[in-house]
């Protein structure tokens, strides 16, 4: 694996890691309990951040196969990556999920479902990049829904960044859990 890849990979796993062992022994009911109308629970923070990494994994997995085709990053995609990381670390900055990462969510309802689900696509990104031609690091394989073209260095910058951005949210959901 690329160093710059190794280095957000691991920053990506001791986050998974914390934030899974904070969800460990709380219920079902707990998991999916909604702290208001319209509000997300963990168990839907935790299903969004999952389908986020499996379809940006899904999606540069493709774009890979054409990397000879693909055009290589600049200082506006630099520029993009920053303003994402900004965005992301800005606790008053709100988006709306895109409607194809909402479309494609699946629901996972239990400690287990959320773990094993989180994992496997965990181990798919690590094969994947650890087999990530070190010629393409600059190719623009990687696509956010707002910031568009980024490369795979950027793409995976941004997937930790949107687990820091919803790490505050987690933490409030749980502060509400009467067992905690």
């Amino acid at each position: 694996m690329h160093a710059s890849l190794h280095k957000i990979f691991t920053e990506m796993e001791v986050q998974r890691l914390a934030l899974l062992g904070q969800l460990k022994g709380l219920s079902t009911e707990s998991l999916n309990q909604s702290p208001s109308p319209g509000a997300w629970s963990l168990a839907q923070v935790f299903s969004h951040i999952i389908t986020s990494e499996r379809l940006t994994l899904n999606y540069v997995t493709k774009k890979i196969q054409a990397a000879e085709t693909l055009e290589d990053s600049g200082v506006w995609e630099e520029i993009k990556s920053i303003l994402l990381t900004i965005t992301q670390r800005s606790p008053g900055v709100k988006f709306r999920a895109p409607k194809a990462i909402v479309e494609k969510t699946v629901a996972y309802a239990t400690y287990q479902e959320i773990e094993q689900a989180w994992s496997d696509v965990r181990a798919q990104l690590q094969s994947f990049l650890d087999k990530y031609p070190d010629k393409y690091i600059r190719r623009k394989v990687a696509r956010h829904p707002f910031a568009g073209y980024l490369n795979i260095t950027q793409g995976v910058t941004f997937l930790r960044e949107h687990i820091t951005h919803h790490t505050p949210q987690i933490r409030k959901l749980l502060a509400k859990q009467p067992n905690l």
